[in-house]
Formats: C-alpha cells, structure tokens, sequence
C-alpha cells in the first residue's frame, strides 16, 4: 500500500465507526503501520492545543510563531521545490469571524506590498491544499470556491517555474470544533499566514543572485538593519 492509501484506510475505520470518540480509541494497528517517530507538519496546530478547551475573551488574538516542520507527501515531492524538512514562520489569528477574516484580508494586502517593495517577481492565486486523501476533486473546489487558502508564488526564472513562499489560510471553525476553542456559545474560527522561509531565501536569491549590491535597496537595508540586530 502507498502512504496515501494507509491514511484513507485510516479515515475510512473512523468513519465507519461514527467518528472519533476519544472514550472510545480506536485500534490503530489495526488501520495504520505502528509508527517509529512523529514529525510535526505545521506551526499553527500547536497554538490551537494550546488553547484546547479555552474559552477567548473580546474579538480573538493573534499570535507568531516558528517552527520546523516536516512532511512526506508521497509522489508530490517529485514536484520542484518541495522539502521533508522545513522552516515555516506563522501569523495564527484565532476569534470571531469577522475577527478572523479582517485580519486575513489585511494579510493579503500586505503581502502585495511586501512582494512590491522588495520588487520579487510573483503572482497572488486562489489555491487548494494538495494533500488531501478522499474526495479530492469535492474538497479542493469547495476551498477554492470559498477562497479559503491564497498562495504568493515567487517565479524561479532559470527553470521557469513558480513556487509557493507564502499562504493566507481561512480554515473556518474546523479547528475551534477539534480543540473546543470557544467563543462566547460559539466555537472559535481560525485562519493563519504562513511564510516558508527556505522558499523565500531560495526565490529571492535565484531572482537576484548572491551579489548584495544587486539587491533591492529596500530589501537590502532591512537585511542590514537585520544583521545589526543579531550582532
């Protein structure tokens, strides 16, 4: 069996028995090979366990973080630029709907004059996570058509391809329900930006070469003004 069909004959056991009861465990070795290790695949999923069972106060909060994070996606690292191992920094914005949403929307406006004051050649586009296992076709057109998930993809000009630095995510109350996050009687909503930082150094360097003098001006004096602040 391939990865793939592990995972969906694991969420096919879940499934047949009602869902995951949590009194209830399910026989994993029955579905799933016994694992040797875990690997963490996102940053945002610790903050919403930190906050299990929480109950906010006011409109939501914000929080940053980074984290390694590590994936196998199967055949999809044939495709360029994926990585088992990996650095991705996070804005995680946990409350209220409109909360959550304003701040994702201001998200994307700053990522377009992120990408125009450091002049990176890219493109904003409506996406889909590429790592979903059954009813692939159902899932990814729902998350595209409620534009749930924007991808900023930074062009790679010497194989002329493109690849995804940055995400804006909106994941509705999918994690308030798992980590019963409230919000007053409501569950809490969820959304996040994600920068991957090997991404954004790889892109940046491929568009404009090791050479610091050939660099934006504005991406050069925050890089400086960096570099003095971790001396």
């Amino acid at each position: 069996m391939t990865n793939l069909d592990i995972i969906e004959s694991f969420s096919q056991t879940i499934r047949d028995a009602g869902g995951w009861k949590q009194e209830d465990a399910l026989d994993l070795n029955a579905a799933m090979p016994k694992p040797k290790f875990t690997m963490n695949p996102s940053t945002c999923y610790h903050c919403y366990e930190g906050l299990q069972n929480e109950t906010l106060e006011g409109d939501g909060i914000i929080v940053t973080a980074i984290s390694k994070c590590h994936r196998f996606e199967s055949r999809n690292h044939t495709d360029f630029g994926r990585l088992l191992d990996f650095s991705m920094r996070e804005i995680i914005f946990v409350g209220k709907p409109d909360f959550v949403k304003e701040n994702r929307l201001r998200s994307i406006e700053y990522l377009k004059e992120l990408a125009v004051e450091w002049n990176v050649d890219s493109m904003l586009e409506i996406a889909n996570d590429p790592f979903f296992t059954n009813d692939f076709q159902v899932k990814a057109s729902f998350q595209r058509n409620q534009e749930m998930k924007y991808e900023l993809r930074l062009t790679i000009p010497h194989v002329k391809k493109s690849i995804a630095c940055s995400s804006v995510n909106f994941h509705s109350n999918t994690f308030g329900n798992a980590f019963n996050i409230q919000m007053g009687k409501r569950k809490a909503v969820t959304g996040c930006v994600g920068f991957g930082i090997e991404r954004w150094a790889f892109a940046f360097l491929a568009q404009y070469g090791l050479n610091e003098q050939a660099w934006p001006q504005a991406f050069r004096e925050q890089y400086h003004a960096w570099q003095q602040k971790s001396l």
